[in-house]
């Protein structure tokens, strides 16, 4: 999580993360945990304003925010790179 946090501040991604620890045991990655591995979920903003058709039948690619998800890969794959290299 830290490495994370590093990164976004390093490539200027103009992403505000926040930190939750532990995260929600409904999450996808909530197993890992449970079993001692790291995970980090990165998820679209929890404040309320999100795409307004989430898991829902009505969801289509023209409500993504496509320039926050290309920022949101980058942030995952130089994470993971820098994890990989670190």
């Amino acid at each position: 999580a830290n490495t994370a946090q590093q990164v976004v501040t390093h490539y200027n991604l103009g992403l505000q993360p926040q930190r939750i620890d532990p995260g929600p045991y409904s999450s996808d990655y909530a197993p890992f945990w449970v079993n001692g591995r790291t995970a980090i979920g990165l998820a679209e903003d929890m404040n309320g304003d999100r795409n307004p058709a989430y898991h829902s039948a009505a969801d289509s690619l023209s409500l993504f925010n496509l320039p926050y998800y290309r920022r949101m890969s980058q942030w995952a794959v130089a994470t993971l790179l820098h994890a990989l290299y670190s």
